[in-house]
């Protein structure tokens, strides 16, 4: 099965908390500028083409919880993916319904900038869907469950080998 390469990386605490008051002491920002610099920096280890979070995360991070400029009265968009943009650096994020409020097709973490593509399902509406085109964001559809990882990553790599993905 073609698929992406995929590592996951996340800062724990020691019992296995993946968020904290930990994350903000001395020791926690040098671990940050760590995976900062292994992944993003000047001469990153990892030579990827993007990176993947969820919904809260991307929530949390990025968009902060905004909603959707919907239009349900959009017209009806295209069948299948919508890639905007071909480029060096993805952000992936997994929305199944489309909920996250994107104002724009990048993003910036510290000084890497990124591509937005969401991963949605067939949950996510035409109004959803004809708002990322609006912003030209990427989106990739993946079935019909929001439990799908393997749908995921076959959709990633789907494009991937169409040569939309590099």
């Amino acid at each position: 099965m073609n698929r992406p390469y995929i590592f996951c990386h996340m800062m724990t605490s020691l019992d296995g908390k993946i968020m904290g008051s930990y994350m903000e002491t001395p020791e926690g920002a040098a671990t940050g500028d760590v995976f900062y610099n292994l992944s993003f920096g000047k001469n990153p280890y990892y030579k990827h083409q993007g990176w993947l979070s969820g919904r809260i995360t991307t929530d949390d991070n990025f968009t902060f919880y905004e909603k959707p400029d919907l239009d349900e009265n959009a017209a009806k968009v295209p069948e299948g993916d919508y890639i905007a943009k071909k480029t060096d650096m993805y952000y992936v994020w997994i929305d199944p319904s489309g909920r996250l409020g994107w104002k724009s097709s990048t993003l910036t973490y510290i000084d890497t900038t990124a591509h937005v593509i969401e991963v949605l399902t067939e949950k996510a509406t035409n109004a959803y869907k004809a708002f990322l085109r609006r912003l030209s964001i990427s989106y990739i559809i993946a079935g019909s469950k929001s439990d799908g990882w393997r749908q995921y990553m076959a959709a990633l790599s789907r494009e991937k080998c169409k040569g939309e993905l590099r």
